[in-house]
């Protein structure tokens, strides 16, 4: 495409393919006429005085930095993913510097035609101070919902603390945790508000397994109405792929964890089992541990009509039961448990 016959209508210069004119103007006196964002001369930032969060657009948005990161972050909020940005210039870009005395400086930055461009902008701003939701809940120790962990069996100091490095690891989470406590029996933790308990118990069971139940407590009244807390229970058998388990007076392999799902092998009848956690812990299991228990590898010397004969790695020649075919050859693993011998397919 070709410009012909149209000039800058302030300094005259002639508009070309590599610098079209923007609003008529050219790209220099476009920058001294006009503005890349519509940066508010004045701003009242409200902070918390604890945690430094800012309220930006309805929601409390954590911030680590002083009033220059604050400030950036506003502006971006409100100026730039509010499209309140010139049309012609794309990926804008805030830099606040110098705040202080309530005065900042504000850089903008963005590209044409592949040419850098910047404005920088003088505002005016206050803060206000106001404690956020999760900072009034600790300073008041109240709470919204609480999540109990529970695992089957007393739950070891590692374990505990894996779960608090979770909940810690993702911002939204931890923003609002109000109390947290280690239990022997698991671990307790309050939260200013629901949304973010639900997400943490969803977020542990992805990770750990387990099922969710949920309940309403009262707790009081609050301008004549009843007001209510949540309480959510996480329950975590602590299982990991590979171990053996006594289910349903079966010996069973865990295969696969599917957060409320258990993909077991029954090894009396070889066959894959699904169930929920909340029946495991229903139904009631034993976790066995490696002294409940010996393996041996082996090999199949020998099968017919249901038995097998297989000599093993330890040396012993052994006889057992198998309701699928196996071939001569085939490698196995032969599982003593209570003077049983289960026997448990190799497969690839």
């Amino acid at each position: 495409m070709s410009f012909t016959g149209r000039f800058c209508l302030r300094c005259g210069k002639r508009e070309s393919d590599e610098e079209p004119l923007i609003d008529g103007l050219c790209l220099d006196c476009f920058l001294k006429e006009r503005a890349l964002a519509k940066i508010p001369n004045n701003v009242v930032l409200v902070r918390c005085p604890v945690c430094g969060s800012v309220y930006v657009s309805g929601s409390w948005v954590p911030t680590s930095g002083g009033d220059e990161e604050a400030l950036s972050h506003y502006i971006v909020e409100t100026v730039v993913k509010k499209g309140k940005t010139h049309e012609s210039f794309k990926d804008v870009q805030v830099v606040v510097t110098n705040a202080g005395n309530n005065r900042a400086e504000v850089l903008v930055r963005s590209s044409f035609m592949s040419k850098p461009v910047e404005q920088a902008f003088t505002i005016n701003y206050r803060v206000e101070a106001r404690l956020c939701p999760r900072c009034l809940s600790v300073k008041t120790r109240d709470y919204e919902a609480i999540l109990q962990v529970r695992f089957a069996g007393e739950p070891s100091e590692v374990v505990r603390r894996r779960v608090g490095k979770l909940i810690s690891s993702v911002r939204s989470i931890s923003s609002n945790v109000t109390d947290y406590k280690e239990l022997r029996e698991g671990v307790d933790v309050k939260f200013s508000n629901v949304s973010a308990a639900r997400q943490a118990a969803n977020y542990l069971q992805g990770v750990l397994g387990g099922y969710i139940k949920e309940s309403w407590k009262l707790h009081g009244v609050v301008g004549g109405k009843r007001h209510g807390k949540l309480s959510i229970v996480l329950r975590i058998p602590q299982l990991i792929p590979g171990e053996l388990i006594v289910y349903r007076n079966s010996l069973m392999e865990v295969l696969d964890i599917q957060r409320d799902k258990l993909v077991l092998r029954d090894l009396t009848k070889d066959e894959v089992v699904k169930t929920s956690f909340k029946s495991l812990t229903k139904e009631g299991f034993r976790q066995l541990s490696p002294e409940d228990y010996a393996v041996d590898e082996c090999e199949v010397i020998k099968f017919e009509e249901g038995r097998l004969t297989a000599s093993c790695v330890s040396g012993a020649v052994v006889e057992a039961s198998f309701p699928k075919h196996l071939s001569v050859g085939e490698r196995i693993q032969v599982i003593t448990y209570k003077d049983l011998k289960y026997v448990k397919r190799l497969r690839g």
